[in-house]
């Protein structure tokens, strides 16, 4: 059986889920084909010779539910992953005017062509699946969870007392992912000015920009990189004290899950797939949303409270 897994690169969760998808197929002895597809594809649905050749000769055809009409070929079982909701109230509190427009004009009527004609449909947390019934209360119950796996041989605990050398700080902190508001970007500096010296933040995932350090009036610093590279990623992961992670809306939460992989307590929302991966007041705390002394509290409190990181480093990584 061969199984085509087109997907739009955005260096996002997505991204990963389908490279890890296609490995793992490729284990099992499938014969699976990563199509990656340009942005234009999100504003020009049109493919090209090339990838149209490379779907026609798929027995089952992977996507995501953005995408799942633009790919779909009529008689071939379509299965479509749904990773997070734009259409999601959460989310549209913190989008402007043309994200709006681009979401309900173009991403929505799509979703709804591609659940249509969709074989299965996979939601990788039940906050997802809550939202895409909500949306698309016709396909509710076509919808079935499926959480993302975490390769747990990879992401594994670093040396106790392992710590970066380039923070020298007390306590280090850890965001990763895009620097947007729907990630909760916007409240880090705020968070780190209530936290003080003693407490420094390394964002990494900023795509296009050159890194940049800053201080806060309370003098903690943040330090704000690109992408890292996997080795770079589990490295920063194995250093820090705690995951901060405000986050709005997430489908399922890839970072959450790779810092628990490594034994590292979370701070994160309160709100969508938080709860189903972070065990409050074992494996970390949960906060209400946009409540930046909440979250300064909670990082404190991890991070102060002598053998509390371990315990719940421990729990996460179990």
């Amino acid at each position: 059986m061969r199984i085509a897994l087109p997907y739009i690169v955005s260096r996002s969760g997505s991204d990963v889920f389908f490279r890890a998808l296609h490995a793992a197929l490729c284990a099992d002895g499938m014969d699976s084909r990563l199509i990656p597809l340009g942005h234009r594809h999100e504003f020009l649905p049109v493919l090209s010779a090339t990838e149209r050749a490379a779907l026609a000769e798929a027995d089952v055809i992977h996507t995501s539910v953005e995408h799942g009409s633009l790919v779909h070929i009529p008689g071939r079982p379509l299965v479509l992953t749904a990773h997070h909701n734009v259409l999601d109230p959460a989310y549209q509190n913190y989008t402007g005017l043309l994200q709006k427009l681009f979401h309900h004009v173009l991403v929505h009527p799509r979703q709804e062509r591609s659940l249509r004609a969709a074989s299965a449909v996979i939601c990788v947390s039940e906050a997802t699946q809550r939202s895409y019934a909500a949306s698309y209360p016709g396909s509710a119950d076509r919808l079935q969870v499926v959480y993302h796996g975490i390769d747990t041989r990879r992401f594994v605990p670093g040396d106790a007392g392992q710590r970066s050398e380039s923070i020298g700080r007390r306590f280090s902190i850890l965001f990763v992912g895009h620097m947007t508001r729907r990630k909760g970007a916007d409240l880090l500096p705020a968070i780190m000015d209530r936290l003080g010296p003693d407490y420094t933040l390394t964002c990494v995932g900023q795509r296009n920009a050159a890194g940049h350090r800053t201080v806060t009036p309370s003098g903690a610093e943040i330090f704000v990189r690109q992408a890292a590279s996997d080795d770079e990623l589990l490295r920063l992961y194995q250093e820090c004290d705690v995951l901060l992670f405000p986050s709005r809306l997430e489908g399922f939460g890839y970072a959450v899950a790779e810092a628990m992989s490594c034994g590292k307590p979370v701070v994160a929302t309160r709100g969508s797939s938080m709860p189903e991966l972070v065990d409050h007041e074992r494996g970390g705390l949960l906060c209400e949303e946009n409540n930046v002394t909440a979250f300064a509290d909670a990082v404190r409190r991890i991070c102060e409270t002598p053998g509390l990181p371990t315990a719940m480093g421990i729990h996460n990584r179990s």
